[in-house]
């Protein structure tokens, strides 16, 4: 979440490229340093770097929504409103 935090809040003119960039950089640097300490055997993919981010990004803007929008605000929203509709395909949840 620190991450979403960083590029939600700090990084001017934030768009899907920038988003995509920057990830690829922090996937790298997580594995070098995670490989460096000796931290499992196992590291995560670009992918899943990725969807950890999208999923701290859904989080943050609910945060958001209820304490107040800064930084880049309509990126938070869309890539947030994205994330969701892909979760279920455009497609109302059903209630459980």
């Amino acid at each position: 979440s620190d991450v979403v935090m960083l590029l939600v809040s700090s990084c001017g003119g934030m768009d899907e490229a920038r988003e995509a960039q920057h990830l690829l950089v922090y996937a790298e640097c997580l594995r070098k340093a995670l490989g460096e300490r000796g931290v499992g055997s196992r590291y995560p993919s670009d992918g899943e770097v990725k969807d950890m981010y999208e999923l701290c990004l859904v989080d943050y803007v609910r945060f958001m929504a209820g304490w107040g929008f800064w930084g880049n605000e309509e990126y938070a929203k869309r890539r947030a409103t994205e994330v969701l509709r892909g979760l279920d395909q455009g497609k109302r949840i059903s209630q459980e």
